[in-house]
């Protein structure tokens, strides 16, 4: 097919008239009645492939004026250049003839520049640009002409999307002339159907010819109309063209906006007469403005209802964009309304921004107005969220945030389960979206609801065919995302308020997930043979530990920063990471609740007593390991009774599951059941003490142990006068040559600690300040479990005593290293009073004869620090004997390894000798 162009200026003495005309597209678009019978699709498709192209692909008008002046002044150039120069002599004739070569060659004078002859500038013929102009216009016109005929052959709605979606490329082009020339043409094609209104029926291609003057001829009364489908669409296409830059695409976008409310408002009111010629018993009903609707069999008629017909000039001209597209949203079905925002969320992965951010307003206006009415809520969400890579203008994208804040007024299920389909992993531009489906606080509530409700749905894999554990089908994703979900939106500002609300339920909730991801047995890495670096770039974190972690956030979160400490000092996560020690992970946790006074063991315990009756025995198994420890709380009885609680415990022991039956036994057992026992358990307690002094070291560890393990079961009774004993006895281990010994004896001490929170310590504060130095060396042990219960006991101490910035305190036990955390812990402790820094600076100097040289070093920075900002009391305190020891012991520490530790010591000493001057 030849492409249409603008014909090439000719020189001045060939005028364009005598040159042959080239084809235009005037020679391909024929009439209505040459194209009998119609093409088939493939080659219409053809066609308009090829007239769209050679015409909107055409440069602008300007530019085509510049080609013009440009072809001349090169054929001006050309005639200049090859054209000999007369010559002055006259030739036989008379006449001047033309020079020889040698003459036109001839090269100027030396010292002169050749100059060329003044050559006159081509000017373009008036007439050469009317021609490309008429052209161009004639060629505009004939294209509409033949769209025109292409919709009288077979005016159904799948011929004008036909025709459209040729034009839907050239309405998203880059180029503004592009643009401009495809939204012109696909207004006119609206306005040829405006102004003919009954050509849009359903009946055979070609059995209405055109009338004579070109106007189309009636149908049949009461013959049906075809519906506009895609409505939706073409007022998406429009609106956002009607943000375009070009101020040209605006106007003619806004107009066929005019042409399609027409279009709309005569199809809703023929519809409204079909239903009522379908009912005539029925009166006619009034319309939104008052105005009957009347029914008529003359399709050609306009509806009766003035307010009914709009014209496109009518007062919807006066509005502007916005206003225009709310309007007629207003009158659009569910479908249409659908198409709309499909076509808007097709419009933010544009490359154009002004059609990006056309696209986010257009979104946030028709769900705004009418989310509520959507059906396809989910799939809608997941293209919006495929959308979001690709927007790059902060304004769109949060048009489109609150966009997915609207629909979740309504849509909160739908919004959910869909969400939850690309929650694993969940990267950034997903948390933004869980965050804008929570942005109000009803919703986020609703939110954790579902996301707990999901996270219920735990089905276990089923096996292989061959009986291997291999899972068939991963129908526990649903499960994991809500996890992972979970996890994440606990660090949300949007869902903090509801998640501390709902802390107990998600408390209980978390810990069975642990249990159903241990129950997986899912791998706990990257799979085997994959390169390290290569493991670490695409490994998402596992099940495991994105269970682990989403507990960690809950109680560090909300507020329960104590019991998190409690399990974090003494490394009882990892008690959480395997069925068999699962148990006593959950157990220690209640445990802290019930020691810490937590305020939340009664919402605790309304949550337990349904979980008890669940038909899934980890919910259960759960339920009964926090209650057994709860037993020791007196909380308890404020909500369940003593007798209530033992017809629970006494339900539990015809559970099925074994472990439940155990459990509900022991808890039947506690001590609220019978106090007798406390007496009892009180009598055995010197016994026990004197088992400490045996030669073996396990019968030591293990009657410690058991000491322990009897103070717990003392509950709130406690262990009374024994409790002064107890910790004079276990202090004196607290330097023991056995590692396993000196561990047992510490925890011994803190459990001891434990049981007096809220009591009188009388005899008992003073070996708790005598025992705080011993623990604050012994985080330095070469023993790890030393260290472990060192940290543990230090923290309970002095949440016992008690110490101000507590939080800070378990933040630099926990995690803090090197001299900045050490002069904290010291700060704290010399701090409290007169009376203990003496006793802990006679400590710190008896640690200095210490075989161990970590808690030897660690002395001596103790007292250090104490030199520095309590020389006085120093000098008074410390004799000869010491004063040696510490200049032995900083000049040993100018040789540690450590750069810190050896400029400390240097210091050190030079403020030892001003201390030991200043006494003398």
């Amino acid at each position: 097919m030849p492409a249409v162009g603008i014909p090439v200026a000719t020189p001045r003495w060939s005028p364009p008239s005598r040159q042959p005309p080239r084809p235009t597209l005037t020679a391909l678009c024929p009439s209505n009645s040459k194209l009998r019978p119609p093409p088939d699709p493939e080659r219409k498709s053809q066609l308009l492939s090829t007239c769209l192209r050679s015409v909107l692909a055409l440069p602008p008008l300007d530019v085509l004026e510049k080609d013009i002046h440009l072809s001349l002044e090169m054929l001006d150039v050309q005639v200049q250049t090859w054209r000999p120069r007369p010559s002055t002599k006259r030739g036989p004739s008379g006449r001047p003839g033309l020079g020889s070569l040698q003459e036109v060659a001839r090269p100027a004078p030396r010292g002169q520049c050749a100059q060329a002859p003044p050559q006159p500038q081509p000017s373009v013929p008036p007439g050469l640009l009317i021609l490309a102009q008429t052209l161009y216009k004639q060629t505009l016109k004939a294209l509409d002409q033949m769209l025109q005929s292409f919709i009288t052959q077979n005016p159904v709605a799948d011929e004008l999307y036909f025709l459209l979606s040729h034009l839907y490329v050239w309405l998203a082009s880059e180029k503004t002339h592009e643009r401009q020339r495809a939204a012109y043409i696909f207004v006119a094609l609206l306005k040829f159907l405006s102004r003919n209104p009954d050509l849009w029926r359903s009946r055979p291609p070609g059995s209405l010819p055109p009338g004579p003057s070109g106007s189309l001829s009636a149908l049949p009364p009461g013959q049906p109309k075809e519906d506009f489908k895609r409505m939706g669409q073409l007022v998406g296409m429009l609106g956002i063209l009607c943000q375009d830059p070009d101020r040209a695409t605006q106007s003619s976008s806004l107009e066929g906006l005019g042409h399609l409310y027409w279009l709309l408002m005569r199809q809703r009111a023929e519809e409204t007469s079909q239903v009522e010629m379908q009912a005539p018993e029925q009166p006619a009903q009034p319309s939104a403005d008052g105005a009957p609707v009347c029914s008529s069999g003359d399709q050609k008629a306009a509806p009766p209802s003035p307010r009914r017909m709009v014209t496109p000039k009518d007062h919807i001209s006066e509005l502007d964009s916005s206003q225009v597209i709310k309007k007629i949203m207003k009158y659009l079905t569910v479908a249409e309304l659908t198409d709309l925002i499909w076509t808007a969320i097709d419009g933010l992965g544009s490359t154009n921004p002004s059609c990006v951010q056309a696209a986010a307003d257009m979104l946030l206006v028709a769900i705004q107005e009418h989310g509520a009415k959507l059906e396809t809520v989910a799939s809608l969400s997941r293209a919006i969220h495929l959308q979001l890579y690709s927007i790059r203008i902060s304004q769109a994208k949060e048009n489109a945030l609150r966009a997915i804040t609207l629909l979740a007024q309504n849509h909160t299920p739908e919004l959910v389960a869909a969400f939850l389909d690309f929650s694993i992993p969940l990267d950034s531009l997903a948390f933004q979206l869980w965050r804008a489906l929570g942005a109000e606080l009803p919703v986020s509530r609703l939110v954790l609801a579902l996301l707990m409700a999901w996270l219920r749905e735990r089905p276990l894999p089923t096996g292989a065919s061959d009986g291997s554990p291999q899972p068939q089908e991963k129908t526990y994703l649903r499960s994991l995302a809500a996890m992972n979900t979970l996890h994440k939106l606990q660090l949300a500002r949007e869902f903090r308020r509801a998640v501390q609300e709902a802390y107990p339920a998600l408390l209980l909730a978390l810990l069975t997930q642990m249990h159903y991801v241990l129950e997986l047995q899912l791998p706990a890495g990257p799979p085997p043979g994959q390169e390290a670096q290569e493991a670490q770039e695409v490994a998402t974190p596992s099940p495991q530990s994105t269970s682990l972690e989403a507990l960690k956030s809950l109680l560090s979160t909300t507020g329960h920063w104590q019991d998190f400490a409690h399990l974090e000092l003494l490394g009882a996560w990892e008690l959480f990471t395997t069925l068999h020690t699962y148990p006593q992970g959950v157990g220690l946790l209640a445990r802290a609740m019930v020691q810490n006074c937590c305020k939340q063991i009664q919402a605790v315990i309304g949550q337990l007593l349904p979980s008890l009756q669940c038909r899934e025995e980890r919910e259960r198994k759960v339920a009964i390991l926090i209650l057994t420890e709860f037993l020791y709380s007196p909380a308890l009885l404020e909500v369940l009774p003593q007798q209530a609680a033992l017809m629970v415990l006494a339900r539990s022991l015809r559970d099925p599951s074994p472990e439940v039956r155990v459990l509900s036994l022991q808890g039947l057992g506690n001590i609220l059941f019978h106090p007798e026992k406390g007496s009892l358990l009180r009598a055995q307690l010197p016994l026990f003490l004197d088992g400490f002094f045996q030669n073996s070291e396990p019968v030591v560890l293990r009657i410690m142990g058991t000491l322990s393990d009897a103070l717990h079961c003392l509950g709130l009774q406690g262990a009374g006068a024994q409790s002064l004993s107890i910790a004079i006895n276990a202090r004196s281990f607290f330097d023991d040559e056995r590692d396993g010994i000196r561990a047992a004896a510490m925890a011994l001490f803190g459990d001891l600690v434990a049981t007096m929170a809220g009591r009188k310590l009388n005899g008992l504060q003073a070996q708790v300040h005598q025992s705080m130095v011993p623990l604050l060396l012994h985080l330095r042990d070469h023993c790890p479990a030393v260290v472990t219960q060192a940290k543990f006991t230090f923290y309970r101490c002095a949440m016992l005593l008690p110490w101000r910035l507590r939080h800070t305190l378990f933040c630099t036990l926990a995690w803090e290293r090197g001299l900045s955390a050490r002069h904290f812990l010291w700060t704290c402790l010399m701090t409290r009073s007169q009376e203990e820094f003496g006793i802990h600076l006679a400590q710190a100097l008896s640690y200095l004869h210490s075989r161990h040289r970590h808690i030897k070093i660690w002395a001596a920075l103790f007292l250090g620090y104490t030199i520095c900002y309590h020389p006085r009391a120093v000098s008074r305190m410390v004799n000869y004997v010491n004063a040696n020891l510490l200049f032995c012991t900083f000049q040993d520490l100018k040789k540690d390894q450590e750069p810190g530790i050896r400029e400390f010591a240097t210091r050190q000493l030079f403020f030892l000798q001003a201390v030991v001057a200043r006494r003398q």
